[in-house]
């Protein structure tokens, strides 16, 4: 049985990978538009996808279909975690960041998971997608970035209640800021700052914090949990 990673070669999604082959004996597909990390160890557990971010989200979906049909990879859990952030007001928002933001956070998400679900749905799994406490909490100049975050929640939400029955459950994680290339990229360290006085923890949670969460979330240890949000942000009130 494998793992499927969308979004795996940095971040929160290849701290995964690295957890997993870590604490279980699973086999793993990762796809990501960027090509396989820097001194990364060829663990024969591990097969690549490489996409084109130019293709759409059907055309994609269809891709990764394809591959784990042709590869014969017998689908055990799907990890959505590929996610972009461009920071601006409410009032002040270019279009084709709508678009973008919304193809990457929201749609490349749920066309996946049309396309690969039914897979899983003979001998149940588990869907974790990938969502965000600014969601949550409304955090201010990511007003695009959220409404996608909270489109996912709900289809993934929803989507395990349908599939309940079958034996696969779907769960969102949360997580606040993490020690990530889009943290530095996207939150100043006035930003920064803001985000440890409200968190109950004060800190900014590493990579493999979040990996733990997602762990958990698809194997046997949780397996009366679905259709729940995680928050995983350390207390966070942004």
């Amino acid at each position: 049985m494998s793992e499927v990673i969308f979004g795996a070669s940095t971040g929160i999604g290849l701290e995964t990978i690295k957890y997993i082959l870590e604490h279980s004996d699973k086999e793993i597909l990762g796809v990501s538009r960027k090509p396989i990390p820097e001194n990364w160890t060829n663990d024969k557990r591990v097969k690549w996808l490489q996409y084109d971010e130019e293709k759409e989200p059907e055309e994609l979906a269809d891709c990764i279909k394809v591959f784990i049909t042709s590869n014969k990879i017998m689908v055990n859990s799907l990890v959505l975690c590929a996610g972009i952030l461009n920071v601006s007001p409410a009032l002040i928002f270019k279009q084709q960041d709508l678009y973008q933001m919304f193809k990457v956070n929201f749609f490349y998400h749920i066309f996946i998971a049309r396309a690969i679900v039914p897979k899983m749905l003979r001998n149940g799994g588990s869907v974790v997608a990938i969502s965000s406490s600014a969601a949550e909490n409304n955090s201010e100049g990511r007003s695009i970035y959220n409404a996608s975050k909270s489109a996912l929640e709900s289809y993934i939400l929803t989507l395990g209640q349908e599939i309940g029955s079958k034996g696969v459950r779907a769960n969102i994680v949360r997580p606040g800021l993490t020690n990530t290339n889009l943290m530095h990229k996207t939150t100043p360290n006035d930003g920064q700052a803001l985000f440890l006085k409200s968190s109950a923890l004060e800190k900014i949670s590493e990579p493999e914090d979040i990996a733990s969460v997602i762990f958990f979330l698809i194997s046997d240890m949780s397996k009366s949990i679905t259709c729940a949000s995680i928050s995983a942000h350390g207390g966070a009130r942004l």
